[in-house]
């Protein structure tokens, strides 16, 4: 990713690129990123975005029991062209493409985007059954293991509680322990102080310019949105992603978002961070998002630009364990309160609940976390774990009815999910990181370990990337 000291960058390899044509096709009906077009943005639809947050309002409030969920983003008629067109693609790449590898990993990676598309189509129906289905099959379902590994930490949570001064706190852990305590943890190991050293090391060498900032903040300054647009825009200059821009939204969301299908950085206006997280963004969202998409692009396989089918295990891991070793901090695996979440939503407790009965939990659980973060009284601390419960509740309901228990939207599990099997990765094959930065690929998935092995795209093609 670096120049030499003549400013002159070779081509990326003399290898041919195989899938130009289809890259071209893909790349304008199958960019598409599923839950974006879950969002309300203010600037898009103003007036969905009210009615959004009166009922937010309503439902904290306790005025109603689940609220009204809309998708304005969605249009029938043009995801039923999305899918005709995308059929189209498939036929000619399995009867035209000669090159084994390509036509199948492309027949994968289509396959995915059709059922994606038959998602929105569901969500935008409100056909509850059928989006659980077609979810499933693109993002998976909560692994009780994993979910009962979560349940643990909240668990000893409760257990600081119990002992707590304040009535009302002990009062708290003990609804909380009617709802997990009959489960039995599970425990898994945190990546070890060779691991993590391992990672940090390659880490700083895919990404040092990157993350260096070119304003030097004091550890503890918050950091507003205006100015995290200005030094994300750095970050992209550096990389020299010319045709990618950096935009301020509201809206929905609260995360920062690396909008594939857009080439837009969106940082929310309410978001503020702190010098090393920051970082941590920037590695996550800008030396692994977006440097992976450009890299991807310049092998012989584009379509690691966009991304090999079900990559986002890897490409989340990736970006996590980036952002952990930037920030020098692994004392728990990214993901576990989308985890638990979910794991709620899917009854892994014994109880199949609504967005209501999610929330109810959640509350509780960010109620308990923000008075033993704080010390604070659990009045003075109410809203800021209703905000937060809202918060994760929506991403975990986005695009379903709100009001079905047992569906929800799984795509979170591949932050959690993704970051354990990156740092095995590390552990078990660290050599796997020199490749990290190629394009969008698991790391951890056999199948796209083939595909890469297939086409020859390996060390050199990273020592070529980097010169």
């Amino acid at each position: 990713m670096r120049e030499r000291e003549t400013g002159y960058v070779p081509p990326y390899s003399a290898k041919e690129v195989m899938d130009t044509d289809w890259y071209d096709r893909f790349e304008e009906i199958g960019s598409f990123e599923a839950y974006t077009y879950f969002d309300i943005k203010k600037e898009e639809h103003p007036d969905a975005f009210v009615r959004f947050e009166e009922q937010k309002k309503k439902f904290i409030a306790g005025e109603i029991g689940n609220p009204k969920l809309e998708y304005p983003k969605l249009d029938a008629n043009a995801l039923a062209l999305w899918e005709k067109k995308l059929l189209e693609l498939k036929n000619d790449v399995i009867n035209l493409e000669e090159n084994e590898v390509v036509r199948q990993a492309y027949r994968w990676k289509i396959n995915e985007k059709l059922v994606e598309t038959r998602m929105l189509q569901m969500a935008e129906k409100g056909d509850a059954r059928l989006f659980k289905r077609y979810n499933e099959f693109v993002n998976g379902k909560p692994d009780i293991e994993i979910f009962n590994y979560v349940v643990g930490l909240v668990q000893k949570k409760i257990e600081r509680a119990r002992a707590h001064e304040k009535e009302e706190v002990r009062a708290l852990a003990t609804e909380l322990d009617s709802i997990f305590g009959h489960i039995t943890p599970k425990h898994f190991e945190l990546p070890d102080a060779a691991s993590i050293a391992t990672a940090k090391e390659a880490t700083l060498k895919e990404v040092h310019d990157l993350v260096t900032l070119s304003v030097d903040y004091a550890p503890d300054k918050k950091i507003e949105s205006t100015e995290i647009a200005i030094l994300f825009g750095e970050a992209l200059e550096k990389l020299r992603a010319d045709d990618w821009s950096v935009v301020r939204v509201e809206g929905s969301r609260t995360a920062i978002h690396v909008s594939q299908e857009n080439k837009k950085v969106e940082i929310p206006t309410s978001r503020s961070v702190v010098k090393k997280e920051l970082e941590g963004l920037v590695a996550h969202e800008v030396g692994t998002h977006i440097a992976r998409r450009k890299n991807g692009e310049r092998t012989q396989l584009k379509l690691l630009g966009l991304g090999l089918d079900r990559y986002l295990k890897g490409e989340e891991g990736v970006a996590t364990l980036r952002e952990q070793s930037v920030k020098e901090k692994v004392d728990a695996f990214v993901g576990l309160e989308g985890y638990l979440s979910i794991g709620l939503a899917y009854g892994l407790d014994g109880v199949k609940r609504d967005f209501r009965g999610v929330y109810s939990v959640l509350e509780k659980y960010h109620t308990l976390s923000e008075v033993l973060l704080k010390d604070k009284s659990v009045v003075d601390v109410q809203k800021e774990a209703q905000t937060k419960a809202w918060a994760r509740t929506m991403r975990t309901f986005r695009g379903t009815d709100g009001k079905t228990p047992g569906v929800c939207y799984t795509k979170d599990l591949v932050y959690h999910e993704g970051n354990m099997a990156m740092w095995d990765v590390v552990k078990q094959n660290p050599a796997e990181m020199d490749r990290f930065s190629i394009g969008k690929y698991d790391p951890s998935n056999e199948r796209h370990l083939w595909v890469m092995s297939q086409l020859g795209i390996g060390e050199k093609d990273v020592e070529q990337l980097e010169v």
